[in-house]
């Protein structure tokens, strides 16, 4: 290098300004080559940790619909494995008579099915839909909630193809006085919103129970309590009878000779079967009904089979779960053997010769079995498992089962599992963290 150039670097260095460099550089050049190195991998495990938690327990994501594989093959829906009752945090009443968790309008499962029906322990009907296995708590149009209902009574009944509920209809007298205008209601839900009232005028009103439906949804059988004193919140009853209901006409026929029996079944030929001591069956063709003795007592409540020669019935405080009674010839098939004696409740007919049926498990009493027995060889399996006070009033869309898929595995509600809601805070607080710590990198790059 020259002298000359030498000389005119020197003036060059003279004439530029010092650079100052701040003090700290060094330490927030470190920071922002820490944050590259250990928050955005960070970040990227916890997003993958959250598509995994998101497909591995995808009942946590709110509304989420989680159809199984190969539900396809159910048709228009299917009954899910567990029914689950509602929780009383959910189900929760405020002391001006409001809900703490609001009512689905029923409007709003138009067009769906509805596989299985029940009654909370604070009067609310859960309407299950069979395409989800989602349980919609619905404001049924004048389904009295403060009515108080006996364990078993069944005040509501979805039909065996899952497209109607029946259930019982009553309104506030107006004027104000001591007739209620009641009766029952049949709600298609293809139109949910206006359902088809049948009002009853007996006494000062009355109580529909024990809905049972014919296996091809034609006929409606009942037991109508007839009331001497009616309040908002309670019954006094002054007698029993039993009616049928053509469900397409709207004809209602009384059964004669009923008593404070309820209705066993409905045949599709619109034949009914109540128990007194023994098992009787009406037909309007009949001078009378026909009596088949039975040697055991049997729950009131059953089904009729599809073929028309059989009903099913519960069997009560015994080892046996099932009796098929043949009305060809009058026998009486026993089905099914418990390990603990139990009633055992008849819910339908999955097909040609399967009933449907709940009993207590011998290990557990806090939810019951839901089981399939073959009515020619006893067999039985459990296919599905219902919590205890859903069990109380249950009513099963069994049409839709099979002895092939009987149930489907359908996602829990969210109240089953505890609320999701915590997993969703904890989520936006990390989401929160990542977009400040993103901010603040950004800002700091621009000094270095």
């Amino acid at each position: 290098m020259t002298r000359d150039l030498q000389d005119l670097l020197h003036r060059v260095g003279e004439a530029v300004e010092p650079v100052s460099v701040p003090k700290d550089t060094w330490r927030r050049g470190r920071r922002a080559r820490t944050r590259d190195r250990v928050v955005w991998p960070a970040a990227g495990a916890l997003l993958v940790l959250g598509l995994v938690a998101g497909v591995l327990q995808p009942g946590w994501l709110p509304h989420a619909v989680v159809l199984p594989a190969g539900t396809s093959a159910s048709g228009d829906g299917a009954v899910p494995e567990h029914i689950y009752d509602v929780p009383e945090s959910v189900d929760a009443q405020r002391g001006d008579g409001s809900r703490v968790t609001p009512l689905e309008p029923v409007a709003n499962l138009a067009g769906t099915r509805a596989s299985a029906a029940f009654v909370t322990r604070s009067g609310v009907v859960v309407l299950v839909t069979a395409a989800d296995g989602v349980h919609h708590r619905v404001a049924l149009p004048g389904f009295s909630a403060t009515m108080s209902w006996i364990s078993g009574e069944v005040p509501v009944a979805v039909a065996p193809d899952g497209r109607s509920l029946a259930y019982a209809w009553r309104e506030l007298p107006r004027p104000a006085g001591n007739r209620w205008p009641s009766g029952i209601a049949v709600l298609d839900l293809d139109r949910p919103a206006s359902p088809r009232v049948q009002r009853i005028d007996a006494g000062a009103g009355v109580r529909v129970s024990n809905l049972v439906w014919s296996p091809g949804g034609g006929y409606l059988a009942y037991q109508v309590g007839v009331a001497r004193e009616m309040t908002e919140q309670s019954f006094a009853s002054k007698g029993y009878y039993v009616e049928r209901l053509d469900v397409a006409t709207g004809e209602r026929t009384r059964v004669p000779g009923t008593g404070s029996a309820a209705p066993a079944a409905v045949a599709d030929d619109g034949r009914v079967a109540y128990t007194r001591g023994d098992l009787r069956v009406w037909s309007p063709d009949a001078a009378g009904a026909q009596r088949i003795p039975l040697d055991r007592t049997l729950l009131d409540i059953g089904a009729w089979a599809p073929d028309g020669g059989r009903i099913a019935l519960g069997a009560f405080d015994a080892y046996d779960v099932l009796a098929t009674v043949d009305l060809t010839d009058q026998s009486v098939r026993d089905g099914g053997r418990s390990e603990v004696p139990s009633d055992g409740a008849v819910l339908g007919w999955a097909g040609a010769d399967s009933v449907v049926m709940l009993r207590h498990p011998s290990e557990s009493w806090d939810h019951q079995s839901l089981l399939l027995v073959d009515a020619r060889t006893g067999a039985t399996r459990q296919v599905g498992t219902v919590d205890n006070q859903a069990a109380l009033t249950l009513s099963l869309a069994a049409g839709l089962m099979s002895a092939q898929q009987p149930t489907v595995d359908f996602a829990a509600p969210s109240w089953a599992g505890g609320t999701p809601w915590g997993w969703w805070a904890a989520g936006a607080v990390l989401l929160v963290a990542a977009a400040a710590w993103w901010g603040r990198s950004r800002r700091a790059s621009r000094f270095l």
